[in-house]
Order: structure tokens, then C-alpha cells, then sequence
């Protein structure tokens, strides 16, 4: 079948059953047949003649019909794919036996469903191994005739073979190889799995799965849909992937969340990444179980800190991140503790927690010990959290005020893209994953922990701890918040005093960013928020002694006052690079 061709599925059975609300985790709702799984498709060649512009909408996709656009590159390999699945069916499989048949999984199919850019291939096989099936390919392309369609980049693939890895989340062998210039990965259906109480991997998988075994497997239904490439149909195994994705526009896992989140707890990670990418809801069920402590203690037990720190990571950079509204649904499904790790409690944790406060901060003392009586730590930490949730609130506001007003400045040497960081002609940009992390962590700021068994008894800043330890990034990333945590203050009392006329301000400025080198800007921003935060209004503060709030009311934000701090911060930037002449003042 030629691409352009709409392809419909068997009539023995409707495609993509429309699911009652109620029947969410309902086997009902599951497709026991290929008929009823497979969606109505048209599949076309990027910048084919067959293709016109109102062809392209991808957003008139529906769960009835979709249409998927393949670059020269996908149609390449699809095509290869299905002529190494025809040899081995017709050298290895008899009449009677199933044949192979060779799908696309999970994230290529959604992003081409929304006609979002893709480069990420995996393959899912029926009935051998991704290696054996790899293996066949290379066989194949190293004897087919160079500048063939098969072998048109005169390519030498060679198979590499990851085995069940923890720490890459890698639940079988998976065989990789590139692939007519593509990255491939190539695995078995999964089926039923067995998983270690300590462990967020399944330890074996006892046969190879169906389609619909593995799609009720994958983390959320819009991630179990499959693109099979003999067919050239879309299928939505779970009778609800489609409908999730275009319709309902939700996150959803395929079985119970419960169970889901507690077999691979990163899904809950996840989940907020991709609701926050694709502008999908997280679904009361999913957020109930997100909430639940032994969701949080699964999330600590079996998903290493170095998978964790990753996927904060997609969430905070990348093509489509919204960083700020991430970390707030962090924050508001309860995960900060467990994804921003306190040191453990044999550490002696002290110091102070910033929890809000109407135009003072309030700094709330912390004191944890290894004692077991000692239970005010938690909900100072909960306050604490809320807290950077507040703090989140202004960050937006403050990147889009500045942004604004470099964009207008009439100076070529002045102008800088804070979101993007592209300008080349000016040293000091803002890092702005490391930005979020500093607002996020702010409240945490004045506390500091001693590890015991210590002969030197150093005390290191719980930021530090929770960037180096807890997310595991690299050391530049805990020298810049150090550095940032050292500095805000310092930039608050210059952002507040700006403009008294202090004939010592640009000394004390100069000093300042000799400290701060290129994170300056950085700094201000983060000194900025700290600013606007106290002219919010305010919660209830947590009493240290009782754990209980006290009923202060706080007035609303004036809008003045708003614009006095970011008219003052604006102000100081444009002071630093021009008539004072302090940019770069540290080299």
C-alpha cells in the first residue's frame, strides 16, 4: 500500500471504543482483537507532491482518524525494517506459527500523532529478541549493493547490545544501531513481569508479550500506542490512548496508578514532565497516587538518584520545558522531599528556614537530630516547600519584565534574550535551569548539615547536598548554586537600596560581582523574586515549638510596590552595564 493511502482496519470489530469515564482501568476498555485496536490512518510523505497544506494539520487528528507524516529518512527505514521481517517469516516461521511483525512504540508515535518533530525510534517485536532482530538487519545491510535504497548512505551498522541496566532505566536487552541515519532501538513485547520489593525493574520476563500485554505495561496510555509499519496503521491497544491525547487531553496510566507508580516510581516523575511538555491534565487518579507515602518511599528505595536528576533535567530545559510550572507540580503532589533529598537524619541539620513574611523575611529555626522523638522537621519542610511554590509565582514575572525591557534597550552591546541566551557579545547571561533550581531551593538557603564519622566535622550547605547528592549533577552546577545562595542576599541589600545615593555603591557593587563573575545576572533575577515574594500576600507562618500556623491576614500585593522592585532591578542591570561599567569587572 502506497503512503497517501487512507488505511482502515478488518470490519470485524469497531477501532478506538470510545471509553466511559468510570471505566478508566477497565479491562473493557482494553482491544482483545488487532481489528479493534487499529485506528483509520493516512500516512504520507513529508514534502510529497500527495500532500497539501490542509493535508498537514496533524491538529484535525482525531481518536477516529488520524494522519501521520514520514520523513524520507522514516520511510527508508520502515521500508528495511519490513523487508528483514518478510525474510525471517518466510525462512523461520512455519504456516501455522505467528509471524513477526515489527512495531513502533510509544513517544515516535505520539509526537507524530501532534505533529511534533521525532527522532526517537523504538522498535517492538512480536516474537524474537530486539538483538537476534538487529543482528538479521546488519546481515542484511552489509549485503545489499551500496547506493540501494537500503544502503543509500553507504553505511557500515554495527550492533551494540545494553542489557537490563537500573541506572538507564532498561527494563530488557535492548540491541541500538543507526539506521539510514537514524538511531534505532529494538526490543521484544513485553509480557507479565516479576518486580523485587526494592527494585523499580522487573527481574524477568516470562514470554514474549502481545501487543496489548505491553501497552498495559507502559507508563501512560498516550505512551502504549503503536505504529505498525506492514499495516501502516495506528493502534491503540488500550482503546484509550487516542482519546487521552486529542480528546480528553489527560495524563492517565493504562491499569491502576497505585500499582503502576509503586512496579516504576519515575513514572510519577513523568508524568509532570510530559503533562507540562504537551499541555495534558494529570488525572485525579494519577494525583491521588502521586500523594501517597509509600508512592514517596518507592520513589527513595528504587529509582537511583542519577534517573531522578535526569528527568528534573527534561523538565527544566529543552524544546517545549516549562520549567516553572514543573517544579510547582513537584512541589504540589508533594514529591520536592523526595526528589530535593534533606540529608539524611544521623546528619545534625541546622540553621534557619525562610517561610514568608510581609516585607521581613521570616526565618523560622530548624534543628534535626538523629533523635526519633523529634518530629517538627516534616511540616517545617512542607512550609518550606509551599514556600518555593510562592517564590515560583514571581519568578515568571520577573523573567518577562526583564525580558521586555532588554529586548527594547536601544544598545546592540545591551541586548540579551534571557530565555535563550544567544546573544554573543555579552559575557553575563542567565543559566536558567540553574535559576528555577535557585528559586526552588531558596527557602532552604541558611540550613547546614555536619555528617557524622567526620574527623574534620565541615558542614555543607543542604543545597549543596541536594544538588551534588540527592539530583547527582555535576560539580559546575554546586559551585553556581553556592555561589548564588552566597550572593542573593548580598544583591537584595543593593536591590533595595539602589539609588540612595551611597557614594560607596559602586565599590560594593564591583565586590560583589567579583564574586558572582558571570552568574551576576543569574543573581539578580533570584535576588529579585526573593524581593517580590515579600510584598505577596503571606500564609500562615508554622510555629518551630508546636507545628501549628498562626492567623495573621496579609494584604494583597500592591501593584505599585511590584513595580517599584522590578522598575529597581531593571535599573541596576542596565547601572552594572553601563555608567558604571562593572561587566566582566572580575577578569
Amino acid at each position: 500500500m502506497s503512503l497517501g493511502e487512507d488505511v482502515v482496519p478488518d470490519n470485524d470489530a469497531d477501532c478506538s471504543p470510545v471509553v466511559m469515564e468510570e471505566d478508566v482501568f477497565s479491562a473493557k476498555a482494553h482491544c482483545h482483537s488487532p481489528g479493534a485496536a487499529r485506528v483509520p490512518t493516512t500516512v504520507m510523505e513529508e514534502g510529497s507532491s500527495t500532500s497539501s497544506d490542509s493535508d498537514s494539520d496533524t491538529s484535525r487528528n482525531s481518536p477516529r482518524h488520524v494522519t501521520i507524516f514520514l520523513s524520507k529518512e522514516e520511510v527508508r527505514l520502515f521500508g528495511t525494517l519490513q523487508k528483514v521481517a518478510s525474510q525471517y517469516n518466510a525462512e523461520e516461521r512455519q504456516d501455522e506459527e505467528e509471524k513477526l511483525e515489527v512495531r513502533i512504540a510509544g513517544g515516535w508515535v505520539r509526537d507524530k500523532i501532534l505533529g511534533i518533530v521525532t527522532h526517537d525510534v523504538d522498535v517492538a517485536l512480536n516474537c524474537t529478541s530486539g538483538v537476534q532482530f538487529a543482528t538479521r538487519l546488519q546481515t542484511h545491510l552489509n549485503h545489499v549493493p551500496i547506493g540501494s535504497d537500503d544502503n543509500a548512505i553507504r553505511e557500515t551498522p554495527k550492533v551494540a547490545v545494553i542489557s537490563a541496566n537500573p541506572e538507564q532505566s532498561k527494563h530488557l536487552e535492548t540491541a541500538t544501531m543507526r539506521v539510514h541515519g537514524m538511531d534505532v532501538d529494538f526490543c521484544n513485547l513485553r509480557s507479565g513481569e516479576i518486580y523485587q520489593e526494592h527494585s523499580r525493574i522487573p527481574t524477568t520476563s516470562m514470554t514474549f508479550g502481545t501487543p496489548l500485554e505491553d501497552a498495559l505495561r507502559r507508563d501512560f496510555t498516550i505512551n502504549a500506542l503503536f505504529y505498525n509499519i506492514e499495516s501502516k496503521q495506528v493502534e491503540d491497544w488500550t482503546g484509550q490512548g487516542l482519546m487521552d491525547l486529542l480528546e480528553r487531553k489527560r495524563i492517565v496510566t493504562p491499569l491502576e496508578p497505585v500499582q503502576t507508580f509503586h512496579d516504576d516510581p519515575l513514572r510519577v516523575l513523568r508524568g509532570i514532565r510530559f503533562g507540562v511538555r504537551l499541555g495534558l491534565a494529570l488525572h485525579p487518579s494519577l494525583q491521588t497516587a502521586a500523594v501517597l507515602p509509600q508512592v514517596h518511599d518507592s520513589l527513595h528505595l528504587k529509582v537511583s538518584r542519577e534517573r531522578v536528576g535526569k528527568e528534573l533535567m527534561g523538565m527544566l530545559c529543552g524544546k517545549g520545558a516549562k520549567p516553572s510550572q514543573a517544579l510547582d507540580w513537584v512541589a504540589h503532589l508533594k514529591l520536592a522531599g523526595s526528589v530535593f533529598c534533606v540529608p539524611p537524619p544521623n546528619w545534625n541539620v541546622q540553621g534557619t528556614l525562610l517561610l514568608g513574611g510581609r516585607n521581613t523575611p521570616q526565618h523560622v529555626p530548624y534543628h534535626v537530630t538523629d533523635d526519633p522523638s523529634h518530629h517538627v522537621a516534616a511540616p517545617l519542610r512542607e512550609a518550606a516547600w509551599e514556600e518555593s511554590r510562592r517564590l515560583l509565582s514571581c519568578l515568571d514575572r520577573t523573567l518577562e519584565s526583564h525580558t521586555q525591557m532588554l529586548r527594547e534597550d536601544p544598545n546592540p552591546n545591551n541586548v540579551v534574550d534571557l530565555v535563550h541566551s544567544k546573544q554573543k557579545q555579552v559575557v553575563s547571561v542567565v543559566d536558567v535551569k540553574m535559576l528555577h533550581l535557585a528559586v526552588f531551593v531558596l527557602p532552604f538557603q541558611h540550613l547546614v548539615g555536619t555528617e557524622p564519622k567526620k574527623p574534620s566535622h565541615k558542614q555543607h550547605t543542604v543545597v549543596s547536598c541536594m544538588i551534588r547528592d540527592s539530583l547527582k549533577y555535576p560539580n559546575r552546577d554546586v559551585q553556581c548554586m553556592e555561589t548564588l545562595m552566597k550572593g542573593v542576599d548580598w544583591m537584595r541589600r543593593i536591590l533595595v537600596g539602589n539609588g540612595d545615593g551611597n557614594d560607596n555603591r559602586r565599590l560594593e557593587i564591583g565586590l560583589l560581582l567579583r564574586s558572582l563573575k558571570e552568574t551576576w545576572v543569574t543573581c539578580l533575577l533570584l535576588a529579585t523574586v526573593a524581593e517580590l515574594q515579600l510584598k505577596q500576600p503571606q500564609p500562615p507562618l508554622v510555629d518551630s515549638s508546636s507545628s501549628t500556623a498562626s492567623s495573621a491576614t496579609q494584604d494583597a500585593m500592591d501593584v505599585d510596590e511590584e513595580e517599584t522592585i522590578l522598575s529597581r532591578s531593571r535599573e541596576l542591570y542596565l547601572a552594572i552595564q553601563g555608567e558604571l561599567g562593572l561587566e566582566a569587572c572580575w577578569t
